[in-house]
Order: C-alpha cells, then structure tokens, then sequence
C-alpha cells in the first residue's frame, strides 16, 4: 500500500504458484503502465496474474490512471474499488509524485509516497498546482512499508539536470609487450645449449688425448736415441 508506480510494464504481477494466498493490494497509484509484450501483456495495467495463484488475494481502492490496457488483465483475485480518476500529482514526469489542490480528497489520508522530495504525504498541505499525471518517464517507487501520519511541510519541487560525464580516452601503448616464450620453445633451447656444451667437452678430450699420444711418442723417441749412443 501507499506506493505511487509509474511506467512500469504491469503496475503489479502477482502469482507464480498455488501457495500464493490471502495477499492484499490496496491504496496505491498506477500510471503509465506500457506492458509486458514478452509475457503476452500487449497492454500496461494496474494488476495481472500469472502462472498460477492461489485464493484470497485482492486489489482494492488502488488509483490505476492512464494504463492502455485499464485496471487489470487478471482472474482469480477480488477487485472492488478500484477507479481510474486521474491523481493529478504535482510532475510525474520529473518524479514529482506529491498531491495538489486538485488531487482526490480521499488520498490526503493515505499516506503516499512522493518521489522523494519530501516525507510521506499524511495530512500535510498540498503543493497548489499539479499535471494530468499522465508523465512519459517511466519509474517505479515504492513507499516504506510504515509510513507518518503525522504533518509534515511540503518541500519545493526539485529540477534535476542530468549531467554527461565523459570517460577519458585510454591511452594506446606503442611499445610491443614481451611475448611469454613458450615452453616447446624454451625446451628446443635448453637442447641446444647441451648439445653445444657435449660437443666441447668432446673436443677437449680428444685434444688431451692427442697431446698426450704425443708426449709418449716424444719420450720414447729419446730413449731410443739414448739407448743408441750407449
């Protein structure tokens, strides 16, 4: 209760299975509904039922102004009450949902919510001119749960101007980033360094070898050559 819903697809939907019971919608606004055409809702309404809904659920005394479709695209649920009278709130379309001089008299005593300019409604003094309510920008508020009732000084309507910001461009980096050599490839390396490393060794042995092949054949050249001049 004491919501003010603006161009949502369907102001209420209520169902979904069987155990759904004994829920109560009351004293609400909706206005500007545009539909639910993916849900087979073509039309914006005050209330519609789906997929199944248990017993005693009611929509009563709810305000459902300017909905294409009318109050409800529902069975199974108790209406009474409802009427489609316009609320004539101060600028719906700037989200300036409080009462004037020319809103219904019983809505005074609901307690409603504003839009957020000022407390809930109760009994406090309306602002002194107001719109057909029927706005184009589609919102949906929702009042607390508990409102005041107490007298509370309305506050001047609010102009909000929306303001671009503009995100700065990303710089694009020229210097290429170091790929991440691949493992095959850090493989392949790793075997060609220990092949390098082998065949020197190799070559070091064989050259020691040879070297020392040599020595023995120096030495026994001059022991024969010592042995020749005894």
């Amino acid at each position: 209760y004491d919501n003010v819903i603006d161009g949502a697809g369907s102001g209420f939907v209520i169902g979904g299975s069987t155990t759904v019971t004994g829920n109560t919608i009351d004293h609400n606004i909706i206005l500007n509904s545009t539909g639910l055409p993916n849900a087979g809702l073509t039309q914006g309404v005050g209330i519609s039922t789906c997929c199944g809904l248990g017993a005693g659920n009611s929509f009563t005394d709810n305000i459902v102004y300017n909905n294409p479709g009318g109050i409800a695209s529902a069975s199974g649920i108790t209406m009474s009450g409802n009427t489609t009278t316009a609320p004539a709130l101060a600028d719906p379309a700037d989200h300036d949902y409080r009462l004037t001089t020319t809103s219904p008299a019983t809505l005074t005593a609901w307690g409603l919510w504003d839009g957020g300019l000022g407390a809930d409604q109760g009994a406090a003094s309306p602002v002194t001119s107001g719109t057909t309510s029927s706005g184009t920008t589609g919102t949906t508020s929702s009042a607390p749960s508990t409102g005041s009732g107490a007298s509370t000084p309305s506050k001047p309507a609010t102009t909000f101007t929306p303001v671009s910001i503009t995100k700065p461009a990303k710089s694009t980096k020229t210097s290429a980033k170091k790929q991440p050599k691949s493992r095959k490839t850090t493989a392949h390396t790793a075997r060609k360094v220990l092949r390098a490393r082998t065949a020197l060794a190799r070559r070091r042995r064989s050259r020691r070898r040879a070297e020392m092949a040599q020595a023995r054949r120096a030495r026994m050249a001059r022991a024969r050559r010592a042995g020749s001049r005894q």
